[in-house]
């Protein structure tokens, strides 16, 4: 029941008189009526009148501050929320517990005070107050994940400056971990032939590695020069959205070695075409004048892909800031929303390398699980080269690999995975020219790219 500021000055010496300073009538105690007729007042003298009457109950002998309402909420969480300052200085000074929750939602003042009104002048006074349990911790880090989708600015600002929440850039921290058995940066090769694909890995297994690691490409056909062919595959770089050819094809996940890889391309312009001869012992070249390394270790293509990614991230920064579209991106002081923004809209394009592995290398099948072709050729996979090894699905964005159940897929798309396609594709190889030149041995990783590359639709 609603009452006149006239019919209240009344009412409260009734009731602190009949020692009723705690009990609810309809609902609510004495002090939280008069906050509730107090929160709607903009007369200046009036609301006077109000805090003098919420003054009057504090004071009197057995009031209690933490008294709860109807809805299980104690008259601070109120003062907090609608940013009542004057009356929330004014429990917080006979004791009301800061650090009280309410039974029905488990928000303390300061949860409600964030939540309803970040922009609140009530959040500094609270924050001197209220312990930073790890309950509070919990629930400011859901809303700052939940401001963060919602692109809350307010809400992300005062939490960061609050340290009630923390934010790692998303280029590193704040992916989810990678599963057993799949290291940070890692080789992915989409397969068009599994029957081929076998065929490459049983040559490859009558060499020695140390063997094989030595080998240029060659198309002659004497085995006593260790013939071998190489394969192209994509470098994935866990947490850095990178593309890759097929992204609804099957293939393997290969770990890295230390061995030199002969040729890498990161993706500025690179073309494919099936005709190609290699020279043997000539250096791979694709007639582009930046992108090319040759003879270079995995980790070192992992540093320039991480590199490049910042600089490309960097420019984009730039232009969106430059654009000052304040109606379209609305960021926060910190760089958050922007650093959201970059890493969605931002993607390393998909590289190349020429690999030699060996059947031990692969550790995983590639498999879209919302496709059905997909995954027959993932199972086909399984059972031509005879792998026992888990299926993943990479996500471009944000470059994240994680587990897929088997069972599930075969569920999914009622597979039956004891039939394999026996058809051959004949397969890509790297280059935009038929012929290759004689060209002289480049050993160098400081050199870098920038700028846009041409994608073919070509799978291989």
């Amino acid at each position: 029941m609603r009452h006149s500021l006239e019919q209240l000055e009344t009412l409260v010496p009734q009731i602190l008189g009949r020692g009723q300073i705690n009990t609810p009538f309809d609902g609510y105690p004495i002090l939280h009526s008069v906050f509730i007729e107090l929160r709607d007042e903009r007369d200046k003298t009036k609301h006077t009148r109000y805090i003098e009457l919420i003054n009057t109950i504090l004071k009197y002998p057995g009031c209690n501050p933490d008294v709860l309402d109807k809805h299980r909420k104690p008259l601070l969480a109120y003062a907090a929320e609608q940013g009542k300052l004057t009356a929330l200085k004014m429990l917080l000074k006979v004791d009301a517990d800061p650090n009280l929750t309410s039974t029905q939602l488990q928000y303390t003042a300061l949860e409600w005070a964030i939540r309803c009104n970040p922009a609140s002048k009530a959040i500094p006074t609270l924050i001197k107050y209220t312990t930073k349990t790890s309950n509070i911790l919990k629930n400011c880090q859901a809303m700052f994940d939940n401001a963060l989708e919602e692109e809350d600015v307010d809400t992300i600002n005062i939490l960061v400056d609050l340290q009630l929440a923390t934010y790692h850039p998303q280029f590193r921290n704040n992916l989810p971990a990678l599963p057993p058995n799949v290291p940070t940066g890692f080789w992915m090769r989409t397969v068009t032939n599994p029957q081929k694909e076998l065929k490459i890995l049983l040559d490859r297994e009558k060499l020695e590695d140390s063997i094989l690691a030595k080998q240029r490409h060659t198309t002659t056909p004497d085995r006593n020069s260790y013939y071998t062919d190489y394969s192209p595959a994509t470098y994935v770089r866990h947490s850095i959205p990178i593309s890759i050819f097929g992204s609804h094809d099957a293939g393997l996940l290969i770990y890295p070695t230390n061995e030199r890889i002969p040729y890498w391309f990161d993706g500025h312009r690179e073309e494919l075409t099936r005709d190609f001869h290699y020279h043997e012992g000539s250096n791979l070249n694709n007639g582009q004048r930046k992108g090319q390394l040759w003879e270079i270790t995995p980790q070192q293509i992992q540093v320039t892909i991480e590199e490049l990614y910042k600089k490309k991230i960097s420019r984009h920064k730039k232009t969106v800031k430059e654009d000052g579209n304040e109606e379209e991106h609305r960021f926060d002081k910190h760089g958050i929303m922007l650093d959201k923004l970059l890493c969605e809209d931002v993607r390393f394009s998909w590289n190349e390398g020429l690999m030699r592995y060996k059947h031990k290398q692969i550790f995983g099948i590639l498999v879209d699980p919302e496709n059905e072709a997909s995954c027959k050729k993932a199972f086909e996979l399984k059972n031509i080269l005879k792998l026992n090894v888990p299926f993943y699905d990479y996500r471009e964005h944000p470059g994240t690999t994680h587990v897929v159940s088997a069972p599930e897929l075969i569920q999914r798309w009622n597979l039956d995975i004891s039939t394999t396609d026996k058809g051959l594709v004949k397969p890509l190889i790297m280059s935009n020219g038929h012929q290759l030149p004689k060209s002289k041995t480049i050993n160098t990783v400081s050199h870098t790219m920038h700028g846009d590359r041409k994608m073919s639709n070509t799978r291989y």
